[in-house]
């Protein structure tokens, strides 16, 4: 009985130590860190909220132009398409961790060509030294036969190899470098959504400092025409001698004031434009058209927003995933410390004939473990 208690205790043990710990998030990391949570007061935190930003929030202002901007950005920014290309690759290197999680198996055909060449003598015979009265044998004394061989052999050789190997994830080695590779993936994926989020709401400010501008002209345009009419009448009050010449000056100085910023205001408008311009992987002319008028807005922001709101940018969640691809690198890291147990297996057949490969004489094997 004691013996049975001890091994479930032991079995226990082995699958705790086998199953995969999840990083902490919110206080957890705190704990993680060595901090005490109940010392920071309550007033400074709140209950962690998670959640995406709303995608298409762009749509909200009801403005086609905006939104046919916004979308042109996303498609031609260089970029964002290579943050796109990297969360792609990032993808493929989680199938490539997950992979050792299944056996190997692997199978090999070759036919080889081999060849061998032959040179020199293959006998040698040497007869008897001569003996006189004998007829037909000369009396010079013993003469050799020789017979010289120079040939080649070539031949084919066949075979076919199966191989599998398979690693046992005792430990949870493979399962954290995939965890590891997934979070990481998960990263690129918030990067390249919040590289997105940046690039509309940048088209969306220049956007709408384009009608600032705009509005801005307009208004300095007015001012300066209702100066020009006062320096008109100022003109003509001199002439009747109402008016001092102070008097005129600070009109004409009015006046000036009221151009210059009719000239800012256009040049901040087209600067506005070239930004529109730049970001949508266009020449930057100052030929965009907008409008003059700004769109409905879609509501105010209310005030007292708490302030977990941040924690739903997706800047702050890629960095949670980096956290917690670094903390199944360290589980990945321990687990590579203790000992491995891998199974192998390999079979092969070898033969000089096309034919004799099935031939089960020809089979070689050999099976492994560790």
């Amino acid at each position: 009985m004691r013996i049975r208690n001890l091994l479930a205790t032991a079995a226990c043990c082995l699958l705790a130590g086998c199953a995969l710990k999840i990083p902490p998030f919110g206080t957890g990391i705190l704990t993680e860190a060595g901090a005490n949570p109940d010392n920071i007061p309550g007033r400074w935190s709140g209950g962690h909220r998670r959640g995406p930003v709303v995608p298409g929030w762009i749509r909200t202002f009801h403005d086609p132009e905006l939104t046919r901007l916004v979308e042109d950005a996303v498609m031609r920014n260089p970029d964002l398409r290579a943050a796109a290309a990297r969360v792609e690759a990032s993808r493929y290197a989680v199938r490539v961790a997950a992979s050792s999680l299944y056996p190997r198996i692997g199978a090999k055909i070759l036919g080889n060509r081999q060849g061998q060449d032959l040179h020199g003598d293959l006998d040698r015979g040497v007869e008897p030294p001569g003996l006189g009265g004998i007829p037909g044998v000369g009396d010079e004394g013993g003469s050799a036969s020789n017979r010289s061989v120079d040939s080649s052999q070539e031949r084919w050789v066949y075979g076919l190899g199966v191989g599998a190997a398979w690693e046992a994830d005792v430990w949870g080695r493979i399962r954290s470098k995939k965890a590891a590779a997934q979070a990481e993936s998960d990263a690129l994926a918030l990067d390249y959504e919040f590289a997105r989020q940046s690039l509309a709401a940048a088209v969306a400010r220049a956007y709408f400092s384009t009608i600032e501008a705009s509005q801005q002209a307009a208004n300095a345009s007015e001012t300066l025409g209702y100066y020009n009419e006062a320096l008109r009448l100022a003109d003509v009050r001199k002439e009747q001698g109402h008016a001092s010449d102070f008097d005129l000056a600070q009109i004409k100085a009015r006046a000036a004031s009221a151009q210059d910023a009719v000239y800012i205001a256009q040049a901040a408008r087209a600067q506005a434009i070239r930004a529109i311009e730049i970001v949508t992987s266009n020449y930057p002319a100052g030929r965009l058209s907008t409008r003059s008028s700004f769109p409905d807005q879609p509501g105010a922001v209310p005030a007292g927003l708490p302030s977990q709101l941040l924690e739903r940018r997706p800047d702050i969640l890629a960095s949670e995933q980096r956290f917690a691809a670094a903390f199944h690198r360290v589980g990945e890291a321990r687990a590579a410390r203790l000992p491995r147990f891998a199974i192998s297996a390999a079979s092969g057949l070898g033969t000089a004939a096309l034919d004799g490969v099935g031939v089960v004489d020809a089979l070689t094997w050999s099976l492994a473990g560790g």
